[in-house]
């Protein structure tokens, strides 16, 4: 079921706190329809041709089984709840991190909106730090026609390597981090300009 934009409006009015901009809109309005197990609206604001990666341990698929209707694996998995902590656009994709009710479960979400409103993209990580860094300027200094692409793609040796300048956008929360009270895996999520 698609929503036309001033019904989305509607939905998107149910929780308006941290908004930033239409697309941390959306991804808010989609944690509540979450929390509050509403599943048109969830079905609504995520494109049906949805594209979602998972890091983390299998049990961990919560989100996976609720957008696809799947019976839960056991019962504490009936009753997760994503409590987001920081909801924010690092464009282009919307960053949302949070943990479970108990702060026992860490999770980050990478999530790419569409200008018209629909979530196209859920990149999911649970119990991993995230980094997200930008890349920026890739130039090959001896050659600047070839392109970032070009240089790593191809296959001589003699190719140079692009030369990038890279900045560290966003990263996890420590304090959601400890709160797991065990080491996790880092990962790093590049955003290309």
């Amino acid at each position: 079921m698609a929503y036309t934009s001033l019904e989305k409006m509607d939905i998107l009015s149910i929780n308006p706190r941290i908004v930033l901009n239409q697309t941390t809109y959306v991804v808010q309005a989609f944690y509540e329809a979450l929390r509050t197990r509403d599943a048109d609206t969830v079905h609504g604001i995520v494109s049906p041709d949805l594209e979602w990666w998972f890091h983390g341990p299998p049990v961990h698929q919560f989100l996976r089984r609720i957008l696809t209707s799947a019976a839960p694996e056991d019962s504490d998995s009936d009753g997760f709840e994503f409590v987001p902590h920081s909801v924010f656009s690092v464009r282009p994709f919307v960053i949302a991190e949070g943990s479970d009710r108990r702060r026992s479960i860490y999770w980050a979400h990478a999530y790419t909106v569409s200008d018209d409103g629909v979530i196209t993209h859920i990149r999911e990580y649970f119990n991993t730090s995230l980094t997200v860094i930008r890349l920026n300027s890739c130039v090959n200094h001896l050659d600047p026609d070839i392109t970032a692409g070009d240089a790593w793609s191809s296959s001589s040796s003699s190719s140079p390597a692009p030369h990038c300048h890279c900045t560290c956008v966003w990263v996890s929360s420590r304090s959601l981090l400890n709160h797991v009270g065990k080491t996790v895996p880092g990962l790093i999520l590049t955003i290309q300009d």
